[in-house]
């Protein structure tokens, strides 16, 4: 959260990722 425009862009990407980390350990 240094810049908010750059986490704002960035938080889509995190989202995807840690959905898809969600679905691997979360079975």
């Amino acid at each position: 959260p240094q810049n908010p425009y750059c986490g704002f862009v960035v938080a889509p990407k995190v989202n995807k990722v840690r959905a898809k980390h969600a679905a691997l350990f979360e079975r």
